[in-house]
Parts: C-alpha cells; structure tokens; sequence
C-alpha cells in the first residue's frame, strides 16, 4: 500500500512519515515543496520522496502517481486569506486530479479539534456535527474540512476528515511543552491532570492512519485521540518518567474551578466586547503588549485580514507584527507573564474516535518510541539522557 504525505516536511507530517515507513505494509511517498525539506527525509527507511506542487490539477495527478491514499498534513501560513485560498487550492486541486482519472482509493483530510474551541465543556454550546471554533486556527482548520466535503462529493475517492488531538511524542511541540511546564515552578496543572487529555501520541496516529488507509473503516468525520482517552496527569507522568523528571505540581479541584469559570465566561463574550474591555484594561507598556496578544485581538484580527483587500491585508499584518514585536521586546524586560493553557481544563471532544474504532498496534514497540523521545529531546534541548 502506498501512502503519499502531503506536508510531510512538516511538524505531524514528518513523524508521520517516520512511522508509517516503519510499517512493512506500507510504503511512504513524502510530498515536499523543495530540497531543503527533502533533505530531512531521505535517511527515513521505507520512504520515497517527491518535491512538488499540488497547485492545480496536473500538478497533484503528476505528485501523486500511482500512490493508494493520500493523507493531506499541509497547512499553509502567512497572510489569513491567502493560507486559506492555498490550503483549499490543495484539496481542489487532488479532487479535481481524482475526477480525471488519477487513481486514488481514500483521501484524509488531518484537522483539529481545535474546531470545539480552546476550552471542550458543555457550557460553550460545542458538538461534534456543529463545532463552535474560536480562534483563527480552528476556523481554518472546519474551513478546509467544509471545502473538502464538498471537493469529495462527486470524487471516486473514501474522504476521511481526522479531527486531531493535541499530538504528542517525538518531534512534536507539544512534548517539548509538556517538558517545560513540567519543570517550571510556576506551573501546577489544574484539576491535579484529571482532566480528559484528548490527546494523541504520533506513532498510535500512524497506525491508526495504516488502517484508515487501507479501507477498514467507512468513510466520515472522526476524532483521534488516544484509547482510551488519556487524563493530561496520565500524559505527563509519560514525559516525566521516560525523561527522568520530577512529576508536576498539581493545582487542586478549587483554584481549577475558578479559572475555568473565567475561561468559559470570557468564551462566551463575543470578541468584539473582549477586546473594548482589553482596551479598558490595558495600562503601560507590559499590559499592552499582553492586550495585543491575547487570543480576542488575534481571532478579530484574523477575520478581518481574511477579508480585506490583498494590499491592505499585507500592510496591516506587517504593522501588526513591528508593534507586537516591540512591545514583546519591553515585556522580557519587565518580566513574563505566565497563563495555563485552556485544554488543561477540557472535558473530552464529542464524536466518534477513530484511535478506538481502529484499535491499531502502534510500531514502534513501547521501549523504542521513549528512546526515541530521550534522544530527540537530548538533541534538541541539551539534556542528558537517563540511564
């Protein structure tokens, strides 16, 4: 079986291209844009790599020759309107391929639950058939899974839409997270990591994907997820463990309490308003600086650039980025502001997950894939390793 990786230079798409070479019945075809991506790769045993374009129609049915499924880890970045118009382009552009004759048994489109919002409670109105996305990447994210709906519709070709968890494990950032706040003495993780961690570890995705690919599932929208759903104390415990790192501080069901009330409040004023009252808040140069990053003046901001004019969008953005940078600069000088990111303090995404229903055999073996974690961070951050 041959499964091509669109955006395999990337973060997830990369070790996905690590694990599923490691699969005897699957061999890898990793689509990148240029030789510097490709260069990362060609060490990847089971891996054949492919720089191109997947731009328009001849483009994708040239890249993807001969290949069985395509699992699309591609996300464009840069100016909103434009990552939107390219990672639509994408999708188009292989459905397009498919309808003239490119030979291709499943599509999968990888998202988020990102789309549920930042914070997964039953207050917020969240489902699995209509997901209430706050930010800017969780709305482009149900964007590109509503183009590929309809890009699939008329393709001879299984669509799978895999909303992903927060994907941990070698070479991805959210370990790397994980790692830092569990050194930091500032930081303790709420509800002492009872909480549902909807969270995914690459090397099970990957072979959850194997499956996929092979047709063992009808096609559909879908979590992944571990299985079963791991608590975020559970996700910590195996960082700190295979790293030999003390255990993190948990923060009792009370303090939790509290700043999840805030959390779920403030998801609930419309961001207009969140941003008036950043205005009203914001006092020197620190607060400021803290104002213009919040999530509020960054989701606004991103709906609006989707909208404007191309000059506008690029001259706006660039302004936002030198006075945002200057003012980050002043912050380190008067000192960091920690906050707890809001999925510490999730309830469990809705909907079917995918990781259950495959119920794969993840590869490597456990042994193999916390070596590869203690190398990688060794490598990365200067630790040394465990004996």
């Amino acid at each position: 079986m041959r499964i091509a990786i669109l955006g395999a230079g990337g973060q997830v798409g990369g070790a996905l291209v690590r694990y599923l070479g490691a699969n005897p019945n699957v061999e890898v075809v990793a689509v990148v844009r240029n030789r510097m991506a490709a260069a990362n790769l060609h060490q990847v045993e089971g891996c054949t790599t492919r720089i191109g374009r997947v731009a328009n129609p001849d483009d994708a049915a040239n890249v993807l020759a001969g290949c069985d499924s395509v699992v699309n880890a591609a996300l464009a970045v840069g100016l909103p309107r434009r990552s939107r118009d390219a990672n639509a382009g994408v999708i188009n552009s292989v459905a397009q391929a498919v309808q003239r004759g490119l030979s291709l048994k499943s599509f999968v489109q990888l998202s988020s639950i990102a789309v549920y919002g930042p914070c997964v409670h039953p207050s917020t109105g969240t489902t699995f058939e209509r997901p209430h996305a706050e930010g800017g990447y969780g709305r482009d994210k149900l964007a590109s899974e509503r183009v590929a709906r309809d890009a699939f519709r008329k393709a001879e070709a299984r669509l799978y839409v895999i909303r992903l968890g927060h994907v941990y494990g070698p070479y991805q950032g959210h370990s790397k997270a994980i790692l830092g706040e569990a050194e930091s003495p500032t930081f303790a993780l709420p509800f002492e990591g009872s909480r549902p961690s909807n969270a995914v570890r690459i090397d099970r995705l990957a072979a959850t994907l194997a499956l996929v690919c092979e047709g063992n599932l009808e096609p559909g929208t879908f979590n992944a997820t571990d299985a079963p759903n791991a608590c975020w104390r559970e996700v910590f415990h195996w960082h700190t463990d295979a790293l030999g790192v003390s255990a993190v501080r948990p923060l009792d069901d009370k303090a939790s309490d509290e700043i999840r009330s805030k959390l779920l409040a403030m998801s609930r004023t419309p961001r207009l308003l969140q941003v008036v009252m950043g205005v009203g808040r914001a006092a020197g140069t620190a607060a400021v600086h803290e104002f213009l990053s919040s999530s509020a003046v960054r989701d606004l901001g991103h709906e609006v650039l989707v909208r404007l004019p191309s000059r506008v969008e690029t001259y706006t953005r660039h302004l936002y980025t030198l006075v945002s940078a200057r003012l980050q600069v002043q912050s380190f000088v008067d000192g960091p502001q920690g906050q707890i990111s809001p999925w510490y303090f999730s309830e469990g995404v809705p909907g079917p997950n995918i990781c259950e229903l495959a119920q794969a055999a993840p590869m490597p073996n456990e042994v193999e894939i916390r070596r590869e974690l203690q190398q990688w961070i060794a490598k990365s951050v200067g630790l040394s390793q465990p004996q």
